[in-house]
């Protein structure tokens, strides 16, 4: 089971970097609202691997579905928001009263902003462009010029290191996260920072008894 898990995901990657690059080529670079496998609207960035595995659904259903299970009312904090894309499913949830979505990369941050938008979910739904980290710094991060999802503040960036690239962002503890987060509301927490994890579940943990985290890790995200 798990070897044709792993096959499966490996031809959902290949389709999804084909299509990208066949996509970008007949439609450019100009963004347009396109829906996702997903049921969200995001807005098209061809030149990105993350978006066309947004796209394309590469990231499977595991989460998608654990998050649209939810039927109490919740709040969810999106770690390491990228473009958005589970915020936005989160939003599809009618129990989801609240979504917190942290992106530290500026163009990134502008990208989540815009889909959030797209979507409809400036009511209950902000997103702030900074990260979350043991200490509240300026710190650089790494980033990855065609897999946005790659930026990095860890020690692995020498896998894209021929095509890398470096900018100072904005990080915060969780002190000034929970000043952001609704009172009263159990918090569902994905967290996707590529090697800086156990500095995030750290900070969770000085806070809260986590009831619930999606962690999404080389594969497929798991439940703590």
């Amino acid at each position: 089971m798990a070897r044709d898990f792993r096959l499966w995901r490996h031809l959902r990657v290949v389709r999804s970097r084909a299509m990208r690059l066949i996509k970008g080529a007949l439609e450019g670079d100009k963004p347009r609202p396109l829906e996702t496998a997903y049921g969200v609207k995001m807005w098209s960035n061809w030149a990105d691997k993350t978006f066309a595995y947004c796209h394309y659904g590469t990231y499977g259903n595991y989460l998608a579905d654990l998050i649209g299970c939810v039927n109490e009312p919740f709040c969810f904090l999106d770690i390491g928001a990228n473009q958005g894309l589970f915020s936005l499913i989160a939003g599809q949830n009618p129990a989801c009263q609240s979504i917190v979505a942290l992106e530290p990369v500026p163009d990134t941050h502008q990208r989540l902003s815009a889909n959030l938008e797209l979507n409809g979910l400036f009511d209950r739904a902000t997103a702030h462009n900074f990260g979350l980290s043991a200490k509240a710094e300026t710190r650089t991060i790494t980033l990855s010029k065609a897999h946005s999802g790659m930026a990095t503040l860890g020690n692995h960036a020498d896998q894209f290191r021929a095509e890398n690239s470096e900018i100072m962002v904005k990080l915060a503890t969780m002190s000034e996260v929970m000043q952001h987060l609704p009172e009263g509301l159990p918090i569902f927490v994905k967290i996707d920072v590529e090697g800086h994890e156990e500095v995030v579940i750290k900070q969770l943990l000085l806070k809260w008894v986590i009831c619930s985290i999606a962690f999404m890790g080389p594969t497929e995200p798991h439940k703590f």
